[in-house]
């Protein structure tokens, strides 16, 4: 049997790619590596080789949506999540013919079946594409990426290396960084697991344990779904800056959002402009989350429209509140967080962490509480940080963006939160000019998008650059024919 996992594996197509063909590498195999790789399938008809490269070997899922519990949801409604911006009801009908037909549009569906829908559509790409167009997948990781020519030489932990014409930085999230404590011994413990995902199932926990989960927010919230479902009967704890939990999701119309004008141009005035309108809003029977999700088209462009002062206070003052307005939770997963509080078994903490170490047989955590800056020590058999995925900064630990930064081929934003991007995902070196050959997508353009972590934008954003790259094949391909009539 054919070992998926294994690195430096190569699995490509029985007929092997024409000498001539281009070559595209996507980096990351996930949701979003594997929708431009779909894209360029169904719209690329000349030569062409598609590297989809990933270290896990989870196409189409990634960490995301490689979860098996039936517990992890997701956090959009059926009907409002589809990989095609254009078929909105695309994957509502998948889940009809592969699932089962009675799904809603507003249920919250396993997110594990999203990472099959993914999964199948790149089937379907590949056996419906050009014989000309070659899909071949790499497991293994990318350790840099080297100017060549035209395009780019990629070499590996394992494999051979390979160029490549064109390159997508399909990174997705990096792993948490560890939380900035002045006395931070226990984090060598190996009670500290540094993020959920490195024991996505929890194994290492025993059911009597008391958990701390470092972090408040959706992954936050898996953690607590996992300790469940492996019927934990220790005390869970989650503590955060500000103990906010996402809110939960709930039905109503889009409220029909007016832009203000004039546009504003300081924080202040757009979080009370903000404020305004949910308060009419309310007035005339919607909800607060109409309008949130109406806003949601303009998010980009209050965004850019802040200055760099003023984008760091947003990171600093606003941002937890609106991550948990923005970013909600499935009302089944609401219910039974407050089953866990009801029974004690859930306790919610909202203060900073100014001491965590190793006193066997515990860890001990010492918190500052927000409201009465009182002290709390806490004795937990266990620590798991489910804090926000690290910045693609100077303290990034991924060997492929280090050796990005380290060449000049990237450039950190300006808040350090992801790369310097142009509006079509192009990415802008240290010679501050887009490049034509190298693009990215998803979290790695926070920085100069915001809203770009989430489906709605990355299908988009993956439709865009897979014609982008079209576009120069063809141009290629005519430059070439020129030459060589």
């Amino acid at each position: 049997m054919l070992d998926t996992h294994s690195p430096g594996l190569i699995i490509a197509p029985v007929a092997s790619a024409p000498a001539a063909s281009a070559a595209i590498a996507i980096i990351g195999g996930g949701m979003s590596g594997t929708l431009v790789a779909i894209h360029l399938l169904k719209a690329i008809r000349t030569p062409l080789t598609i590297f989809l490269i990933d270290p896990t070997a989870q196409w189409g899922k990634g960490i995301a949506y490689s979860t098996p519990l039936e517990c992890h949801l997701l956090n959009v409604p059926a009907g409002q999540i589809s990989a095609f911006p254009d078929q909105s009801a695309h994957f509502l009908n998948w889940l009809h013919h592969n699932v089962n037909p009675y799904i809603t549009a507003d249920a919250f569906v396993p997110r594990m079946l999203y990472g099959q829908y993914i999964q199948s559509l790149l089937h379907t790409a590949e056996q419906q594409s050009s014989p000309y167009v070659h899909l071949i997948r790499i497991v293994d990781q990318v350790e840099s990426l080297v100017p060549s020519g035209s395009g780019f030489c990629l070499t590996f932990r394992h494999a051979v290396p390979k160029y490549a014409d064109q390159v997508v930085l399909a990174l997705g999230n990096l792993p948490p960084a560890t939380p900035a404590i002045a006395h931070s011994a226990g984090f060598q413990s190996d009670r500290y697991l540094a993020s959920l995902w490195a024991d996505p199932n929890l194994n290492s926990i025993a059911a009597d344990d008391e958990v701390l989960l470092i972090g408040t927010g959706l992954t936050a919230i898996d953690g607590v779904m996992t300790l469940c479902h492996r019927h934990h009967r220790g005390r869970i704890h989650l503590v955060s800056r500000r103990g906010f939990l996402p809110q939960v999701h709930q039905p109503f119309p889009l409220y029909p959002l007016t832009f203000p004008q004039p546009v504003p141009t300081r924080l202040r005035q757009w979080v009370h402009w903000l404020r305004q309108e949910i308060a009419g809003a309310e007035a005339q029977g919607y909800d607060w989350r109409s309008l949130i999700d109406s806003l949601r088209p303009l998010t980009t462009q209050i965004w850019q429209s802040l200055s760099l002062a003023d984008q760091r206070r947003f990171l600093r003052h606003v941002r937890p509140y609106w991550d948990s307005h923005r970013h909600r939770m499935a009302p089944a997963i609401a219910q039974t967080l407050t089953r866990l509080k009801t029974t004690g078994q859930l306790h919610l903490h909202a203060g900073r962490i100014q001491l965590i170490d190793e006193d066997e047989p515990a860890i001990t955590v010492v918190l500052r509480s927000r409201d009465s800056q009182t002290l709390q020590t806490l004795r937990v058999q266990r620590v798991i940080n489910c804090t926000s995925p690290a910045n693609f900064g100077a303290t990034c630990s991924n060997p492929l963006i280090v050796s990005l930064l380290e060449t000049g081929v990237v450039y950190s934003d300006r808040l350090n939160l992801g790369i310097a991007v142009a509006a079509n995902g192009a990415v802008i070196g240290r010679n501050g000019i887009p490049a034509t050959n190298l693009y990215t997508l998803g979290n790695p353009m926070k920085g100069t998008l915001w809203e770009t972590t989430a489906i709605a934008e990355i299908r988009q954003q993956a439709k865009s650059i897979a014609k982008a790259i079209q576009h120069q094949l063809l141009q290629s391909c005519t430059a070439y024919d020129t030459v060589n009539p």
